[in-house]
């Protein structure tokens, strides 16, 4: 018996989820049973974030699909740790899933602070647009401090890929996806702190037309 395949929200299953869109995101697990005719009666969720004594909520129900979140509002970039407990018919004792954690993303308006940017000139929209790069040295690590975290929360308006000294930034293909630009930008957010050194580093990105860089043109229909 085992209990696995914990996600939040409807995002994929992860060990680490970053940045959840969401300040009380649901929780859903899967649950391996040794036997076909296993039915859950209860489950625990026990919650570990900085600052507050763990707590453990017990709930009687056979729910395991977008339960509600049991404690208080996630705050941004805050890390929390969950595990996820149930127990079946006639079972006196709860087995435990492993130990994931989600962080919140940036919820609040006055925390997106940077500065959209673009290609320097004009751009003519009737003709195909070459690849951009866009790049920017800065330093790290000065005074001797050690690169614990780190971050990076990035969108286009357009198709993009980001480069960190040199590696690319996550394994996505055709970032952001599709989106309604008019009504949302969705961005993503990538644990880089592997890329970064001390001393100079460079972060480079690479933008593309994509559905919100062009008007549609004779030979896109």
């Amino acid at each position: 018996m085992s209990v696995d395949s914990i996600a939040f929200d409807r995002q994929r299953p992860n060990k680490h989820l970053l940045s959840v869109p969401s300040k009380s995101p649901t929780i859903s697990w899967k649950t391996t049973p040794l036997k076909s005719d296993w039915q859950q009666t209860t489950y625990q969720i026990r919650l570990d974030r900085p600052e507050w004594q763990p707590t453990t909520y017990y709930v009687n129900s056979a729910a395991s699909v977008a339960v509600t979140w049991p404690g208080a509002d996630i705050s941004s970039r805050e890390i929390v740790n969950i595990k996820v407990g149930v127990r079946g018919v006639g079972e006196e004792e709860d087995v435990w899933s492993e130990e994931v954690n989600v962080e919140g993303g940036l919820f609040e308006q006055g925390e997106w602070s940077a500065v959209p940017i673009c290609a320097v000139g004009g751009v003519d929209l009737s003709k195909r647009i070459p690849v951009t790069l866009l790049r920017k040295w800065f330093t790290l690590g000065d005074g001797g401090k050690e690169i614990r975290k780190a971050r990076l929360y990035v969108t286009a308006l357009g198709f993009y890929e980001v480069e960190i000294n040199g590696r690319k930034v996550g394994d996505e293909e055709l970032a952001p996806g599709w989106t309604s630009n008019g009504y949302r930008i969705k961005y993503l957010t990538f644990d880089v702190v592997d890329l970064l050194r001390k001393g100079e580093n460079v972060v480079g990105a690479y933008l593309g037309e994509g559905g919100g860089g062009v008007e549609q043109r004779e030979d896109m229909v």
